[in-house]
């Protein structure tokens, strides 16, 4: 293994470490779930950016956005990154995430934000209004990459492009499925499209906000009430006339 005496990279000289530490790069945190809503975490006149609380893209695109000297967005502890491209230089790529779900909106939270949620007002129209957001938000003087206080989920997109192509595509004409004749919906916990049918995997689906019926079930790309599900579907085959 090769050591080399001055680490001027580890801001410090004289000690034997190997080369590879000079090179070694932060890890990347993911967005903590719920953290679209708890941070920043407002102290105060203040709210605060910690990346353990906000994960790293969140983290770094805040010291794009507001910088290190503002009074009102501040960073627990201070970054030793006074631009976003550096932090997220120093700190090893994102790792590669599955799409998220297409959610159709009306979530149970509808009606009581004043801001733009995907689960009130569904995928389509949340990614929809990120460029209006980003295009105002410049208007003003300044981008706020994401940063913006109007999203609110997880994570958060700087273009409808962005937003899009993290989530599965928006379903259309999917083929309509008959079921198991064998296997009942729901036997063993069992409520795939393909074991009930889509007319009854449908049913499983909330047809009024208010009934208090799932908007998924697991392993489903989608969010969406009975009728949304039953519309992103081909029409039910006539039944054969002998």
């Amino acid at each position: 293994m090769k050591f080399t005496i001055l680490l001027l990279c580890a801001g410090s000289i004289g000690f034997a470490l190997p080369k590879a530490q000079c090179n070694e790069k932060l890890p990347f945190i993911p967005a903590p779930k719920g953290s679209g809503r708890t941070c920043p975490v407002v102290n105060g006149t203040s709210s605060v950016y910690s990346e353990d609380e906000c994960g790293t893209k969140r983290f770094c695109r805040a010291i794009g956005a507001f910088g290190l000297n503002s009074t009102l967005f501040t960073f627990n502890p201070k970054p030793k990154w006074d631009t976003m491209e550096a932090c997220f230089k120093d700190h090893k790529r994102e790792p590669e995430q599955e799409l998220l779900p297409f959610d159709f909106g009306d979530g149970f939270d509808c009606g009581n934000n004043l801001s733009t949620t995907e689960d009130c007002d569904g995928t389509l129209e949340h990614c929809k209004s990120i460029d209006e957001i980003v295009k105002f938000e410049k208007s003003r003087g300044g981008d706020r990459f994401g940063e913006d206080g109007e999203q609110m989920t997880d994570i958060r997109w700087v273009s409808t492009d962005e937003c899009l192509k993290a989530h599965v595509p928006e379903p259309k004409d999917l083929p309509f499925l008959e079921g198991n004749p064998d296997k009942p919906c729901g036997t063993n916990g069992d409520e795939s499209e393909e074991t009930c049918g889509t007319e009854a995997f449908c049913n499983l689906f909330s047809a009024d906000v208010r009934d208090g019926k799932k908007r998924q079930t697991s392993g489903s790309p989608y969010i969406w009430g009975k009728r949304q599900c039953l519309d992103a579907h081909q029409k039910k085959p006539a039944a054969a006339v002998f």
